[in-house]
């Protein structure tokens, strides 16, 4: 009861501190026009972490459009600053969101105002249905067997023009099996400025709590990178020095099959194998959650990558040091 008071109190700090960035309260509108683009901005703990009272921060682009009868929602979660004032900070030797809750300052409110580059990677997009005065995506599937798995995510926005509940479901499961379902909600409690600022609260799979904020935007626009392959990139987002040393680490499978080459004990298991591709994969994991972002928006770079160091270990020799810079240099990509 302490913890949950105490984590009480630190949001409805930061709600006042929101409040107070934007200046006084004003009048709320009748009704809201989701059309268009917003920036989201996330304040929020994580129970998953090493510190779960630590408070953290997490930043996307919504986009809401026409699609005839239907409504068509993208979201992109990388968001480019020009000014990058206490957004990032150098972490283990990496590149790493900021441990504190990050408020835009004059310079980053003109760059939402105008419109901010994203990038498509990690991007998402649902067409989603009037269904009664909600809007929802296509209905659940339900795989046919039990040897067959399915993934289904479902977005929902209730109210849409009131105080919307923008709801998201991820559900895996067969036709035998229960499925495994995660939510993150985002539940609006205060409409502003004529209904272009929302604010409320925010949760994710009973673990992230946090509150919201969201800010209608000038169009979105595409980021134009640095010569920079995607696997550099994301080496030096989520990675960094201390990558190397989480999979050479005493006692792990990587190890292991290191020491089994150099002993020339023959061909490494493929038991052996999948093990070393899990903890790849689970130490990827772990850094992205460290970095203050989210591991399930980056299935497909976490697998490709992992599947891409088992090849490089195995089939080509290298040393953990040399992999690590295989990823430095764009050698190793999702």
């Amino acid at each position: 009861m302490a913890i949950f008071s105490r984590r009480r109190a630190q949001h409805l700090a930061l709600g006042v501190a929101l409040a107070l960035a934007v200046g006084p309260a004003r009048a709320e509108s009748e009704a809201v026009d989701l059309i268009g683009t917003w920036h989201v901005l996330v304040h929020f703990t994580d129970d998953h972490t090493h510190a779960p009272t630590q408070m953290r921060w997490d930043d996307r682009v919504w986009v809401f459009e026409k699609a005839g009868s239907r409504l068509r929602w993208s979201e992109y979660p990388i968001v480019v600053f020009r000014d990058r004032t206490g957004r990032f900070e150098s972490r283990g030797g990496r590149t790493a969101r900021a441990l504190h809750g990050w408020e835009p300052n004059e310079a980053q409110r003109e760059e939402i105002a105008k419109g901010i580059p994203v990038g498509q990677r990690g991007s998402k997009r649902k067409t989603l249905r009037k269904r009664g005065d909600d809007w929802q995506s296509a209905s659940r599937s339900t795989a046919a067997s039990a040897s067959i798995v399915s993934f289904v995510e479902h977005w929902s926005i209730s109210d849409p023009t009131g105080k919307p509940t923008f709801r998201r479901e991820d559900v895996l499961g067969s036709a035998e099996t229960e499925g495994l379902e995660g939510v993150t909600q985002y539940t609006t409690t205060e409409v502003l400025d004529g209904g272009n600022e929302l604010h409320g609260s925010f949760t994710r799979d009973e673990s992230r709590r946090g509150i919201f904020r969201l800010t209608r935007s000038g169009a979105k626009k595409e980021f134009e990178g640095k010569n920079k392959s995607e696997g550099q990139r994301f080496y030096e987002e989520f990675l960094g020095k201390d990558f190397a040393l989480a999979l050479d680490r005493e006692g792990s499978a990587l190890r292991e099959a290191v020491s089994a080459r150099a002993e020339g004990r023959g061909t490494v298991s493929a038991e052996l194998r999948a093990r070393v591709r899990a903890e790849v994969a689970a130490v990827m994991a772990e850094s992205i959650r460290e970095s203050g972002d989210d591991p399930d928006r980056f299935t497909r770079e976490i697998e490709s990558l992992s599947e891409g160091i088992e090849a490089a270990l195995f089939e080509l020799g290298r040393s953990p040091v040399e992999i690590v810079e295989m990823l430095k240099d764009g050698r190793i990509n999702p």
